[in-house]
């Protein structure tokens, strides 16, 4: 970070958030507990507030259910990935360096190769400082990898991070 003449820092660290799949469909759903805020930190990202981490597997996820809608409904959702990725988010490639680290932190969980493993595993790659999720069940044994969270808290967190304080 450097510092300008005022001793206010000119370069800021970017917030990072890992999005699990479960966002993503708690944010389309209107009667869902939690949706808004699901919608509210997506709409963070969107606006450059946070910068969004998506791993490809995510991406398979969301696809497969929006194929078993129609190709309408997959052709959407590929230009809503497209839109995220050109407003600055990541979209973290099952590459040689993802795989590697999935094995291990597999071999390090004793646990199979899954979605989540892999989220972890972006997010770590892509040194994002939260996994966002609303399955944090699934993501338990991974707490001490990477901060877990549900988008309350990642709101909360962001807020801080931006320097807004609630009265």
């Amino acid at each position: 970070m450097s510092s300008g003449g005022d001793g206010k820092n000119t370069k800021e660290k970017v917030f990072k958030v890992c999005l699990d799949t479960s966002i993503f469909i708690n944010a389309r759903s209107e009667w869902e507990k939690g949706s808004e805020k699901s919608r509210s930190l997506l709409r963070s990202i969107r606006d450059g507030e946070a910068l969004g981490v998506i791993s490809t597997i995510t991406i398979a996820e969301l696809l497969t259910g929006a194929y078993r809608k129609g190709v309408e409904e997959a052709n959407r959702l590929k230009a809503d990935f497209r839109a995220f990725e050109s407003s600055g988010s990541l979209i973290m490639d099952l590459n040689f360096p993802l795989a590697d680290m999935v094995g291990e932190l597999c071999a390090r969980y004793n646990t199979r190769i899954r979605p989540d493993v892999i989220i972890v595993a972006s997010a770590l790659m892509a040194r994002a400082d939260v996994v966002a999720t609303r399955d944090i069940d699934h993501f338990s044994r991974y707490k001490n990898e990477v901060w877990i969270a549900e988008p309350e808290e990642v709101l909360l967190k962001l807020q801080d991070h931006k320097g807004i304080r609630s009265p």
